[in-house]
């Protein structure tokens, strides 16, 4: 069981589309007595437009 009490250093750089596909990524960084550190990154893209490295 977990309870999130805390949910902090959240950024957004661009809204995601309507019709993109998104891939999510989650790292658990740090675990502590009582505490955890996540890390989420979240990629989105269309399935039109071919993805350019």
């Amino acid at each position: 069981m977990a309870i999130a009490v805390y949910s902090g250093g959240i950024h957004f750089y661009r809204q995601i589309q309507i019709g993109h596909i998104v891939e999510v990524d989650a790292r658990l960084i740090h675990t502590g007595e009582r505490s955890m550190r996540v890390r989420v990154q979240a990629y989105s893209g269309s399935t039109r437009t071919p993805r350019t490295c």
